[in-house]
């Protein structure tokens, strides 16, 4: 401060009346100078200055970080949609507030619902609503879709995933189609780094597939698309009760979201988690992996199938500050396999086209501990999403298009087909 600019002059002046070499004098002048533009430095009266909460984001082992750095114009312009949930989402890394299990909440519950669409539509809509505005996470029974169906498709997911390398590389992931198989490429900006699995993408779009149905299995084609197409169904009777409970007029959302047209984005998603013993204890393992690290969904809604003794999906117990910290953790709540039931959660498409009255929640697939960590987890992801042109406008935020807040998600998410 002000200090300090006197002791400096007073050293000037003491060096010109003792005649130092103007060399010298040069170099002390340049230095003061450098100390004082340091915007870092510890201050001269002892104080020191305090981090501020991005450094160390863009550390060498931060993937994300380094992809956002190395993101052109285009895709900068997409990201930014959606760079709210990111900025969120980025929050959790090293957090070591993010890290509780929670048994109960404050009303002593803790399970999600459980919600039989047998019932009548103004109940069952009631129920959906009233777990979407809380949770973001609801289970449904009798929904329709017939049990060997989806143990059918579990069949299918395994098959490929058995698959080797060489061969699922065949239909290498296409970013920008949304499209085919990667493994270990997808990263948060919640953890920075891969999350520890592979999958399958097949988009619902007119010959979007045609390069990457896998021909080596001659059964993958009908029974994904049999499969997709009830998928659809029951999301769409899902959606259609949260209009009702909107307020919407009838088909404001459900009408625009197709399969198998120019501008379909609904997508089917085949996950495997492989068995982790290999690296559970590991002095190597970053405390920021996960099989699948916290995150929300960018669709309406998602659809997704579990299998009993493969868990490890957790949702968060959202609270009303956006900062974590000790005095306001987050806590984690179990998401289990539930006979019969397809567990279902908003996304932030739908977040956003309700003007936040209902939650995209985080969730995340932790690292199996113990005898789990021997064992594969596999599931499948149903992705309700609008068709391209679809505009979502909301009392809160700015209209954007489907297609804006999808590619934006996709952009952040993965590499360009020239990276890594």
């Amino acid at each position: 401060g002000l200090h300090t600019n006197m002791n400096n002059a007073a050293i000037l002046q003491v060096l010109l009346r003792r005649r130092i070499f103007v060399p010298l004098l040069l170099v002390v002048v340049v230095a003061l100078v450098a100390v004082a533009g340091q915007p870092n430095s510890s201050c001269m009266d002892g104080s020191v200055s305090v981090s501020s909460e991005d450094d160390g984001k863009n550390d060498v082992n931060d993937v994300y970080a380094s992809r956002m750095d190395d993101q052109n114009h285009e895709d900068k312009e997409y990201i930014k949609v959606v760079q709210e949930a990111l900025t969120f989402a980025s929050r959790l890394k090293d957090n070591p507030h993010q890290f509780v299990i929670t048994d109960t909440d404050d009303e002593g519950n803790n399970n999600i619902p459980v919600i039989d669409l047998s019932l009548n539509d103004e109940a069952v809509a009631q129920d959906i609503f009233d777990a979407a505005t809380k949770w973001g996470f609801f289970q449904i029974t009798n929904h329709g879709l017939d049990q060997h169906l989806i143990d059918e498709m579990f069949d299918v997911n395994r098959r490929f995933m058995a698959l080797d390398d060489t061969t699922k590389t065949m239909y290498k992931f296409d970013r920008k189609a949304i499209c085919g198989y990667e493994k270990a490429t997808q990263v948060h900006p919640s953890s920075g780094i891969p999350d520890m699995k592979e999958n399958f993408l097949m988009a619902a779009r007119k010959d979007a597939m045609n390069d990457f149905w896998p021909t080596v299995m001659p059964d993958f084609e009908v029974k994904s698309k049999q499969f997709i197409e009830k998928c659809h169904e029951v999301g769409i009777r899902v959606l259609h009760l949260l209009e009702l409970k909107l307020g919407m007029v009838q088909g404001q959302i459900t009408e625009y979201n197709t399969l198998w047209d120019d501008e379909s984005k609904c997508v089917l998603r085949l996950l495997h988690y492989p068995a982790t013993d290999h690296v559970i204890g590991s002095e190597d393992l970053d405390q920021n992996q996960w099989r699948a690290a916290p995150h929300t969904d960018f669709a309406l809604l998602t659809l997704l199938f579990q299998k009993f003794g493969e868990e490890g999906l957790q949702c968060a117990r959202r609270h009303q500050s956006k900062d974590v910290t000790e005095s306001h953790p987050l806590g984690w709540q179990p998401v289990p396999a539930v006979d019969g039931a397809i567990t279902v959660n908003i996304g932030d498409m739908l977040q956003r086209w309700s003007s936040d009255k209902l939650i995209s929640n985080l969730h995340r697939v932790v690292m199996p501990m113990g005898e789990d960590a021997t064992k594969s987890r596999y599931s499948m992801a149903f992705f309700l999403q609008p068709d391209d042109s679809t505009v979502i406008e909301s009392e809160k935020y700015e209209t954007v298009t489907a297609l804006q807040m999808i590619q934006g998600r996709v952009r952040a998410y993965w590499p360009t087909a020239d990276k890594e």
